[in-house]
C-alpha cells in the first residue's frame, strides 16, 4: 500500500509527464504550421495560408499576438493597404507587450513612411519616441528627419560613423546620406553616396 505522500509525489510525476508530453507536442506541431504558413506564403497560395491560419490548431499552438503578426506579415507580402491598415488598427485595440508594442510601432512607422503618410508616420514616430523600452529611438529619429522632415542635420555624423564601419556595415548610413544630399539639392555626392550603398549591399 501506497501512503498519501507517495501518492500525492506519484500524482505530481504524472501531472509532470503529461505536461512536458503536451508541451513537446505543442512545440512540433507549431514548427510544423510554421513551415506550413511560410510555404503558403512562398507560393503565393493567400487563400490557403488564410484558413490555415484561422484554424483552431493554430489557435491552440500559437499565441494570439503571434497569430496577429503573421496576419500582418502576410499583408505586406500582398502589398494589400486595406488588411495592412485594418492590421494595425487590431494592434491598437489590443493590450500587448512592451517589446511587442515597440515591435508594431517600428514596422507602423517604416510602412507609413515609406507609403508617404506624413500623419500616420508622425503618430508611429511620437509614440517611440515617448517609449521606455524602445531601443530604435535614434534610428527612427534619423530615417524621420531624413526622409520626411528633409533636414540635413545627421550629415557630418553619419559621414563621421561611415569612416569608423567596415564596409558590410556602411550601406544603411550611406543611404541616408545619399537622401541628405538629395534634399540639399546635391545630386553629385547622392548618386556617389547611392553607389556606395548599393556596391556594399553585394
Amino acid at each position: 500500500m501506497f501512503g498519501l505522500d507517495n501518492k500525492f509525489l506519484i500524482l505530481v510525476v504524472a501531472s509532470l509527464l503529461i505536461y512536458a508530453v503536451i508541451v513537446v507536442i505543442s512545440m512540433v506541431v507549431r514548427n510544423k504550421k510554421l513551415d506550413q504558413m511560410v510555404a503558403l506564403l512562398n507560393e503565393k497560395r493567400f487563400d490557403e495560408f488564410d484558413k490555415l491560419v484561422d484554424s483552431k490548431i493554430v489557435k491552440w499552438v500559437f499565441d494570439p499576438f503571434n497569430i496577429d503578426y503573421v496576419k500582418l506579415n502576410s499583408y505586406m507580402i500582398r502589398g494589400n493597404k486595406k488588411l495592412i491598415d485594418k492590421q494595425f488598427e487590431v494592434f491598437e485595440n489590443k493590450r500587448i507587450k512592451k517589446h511587442q508594442r515597440d515591435d508594431v510601432d517600428l514596422k507602423a512607422f517604416n510602412y507609413y513612411l515609406q507609403e508617404g503618410e506624413s500623419k500616420k508616420t508622425k503618430k508611429y514616430y511620437d509614440r517611440i519616441q515617448a517609449s521606455s523600452s524602445n531601443e530604435m529611438k535614434k534610428y527612427v529619429d534619423r530615417l524621420y528627419s531624413v526622409y520626411e522632415l528633409k533636414e540635413s542635420k545627421y550629415l557630418n555624423e553619419l559621414l563621421d560613423e561611415i569612416e569608423t564601419l567596415e564596409d558590410k556595415y556602411k550601406s544603411a548610413d550611406e543611404l541616408l546620406v545619399s537622401a541628405i544630399y538629395g534634399n540639399m539639392g546635391n545630386k553629385k555626392k547622392e548618386k556617389e553616396y547611392r553607389e556606395l550603398a548599393e556596391s556594399h549591399l553585394k
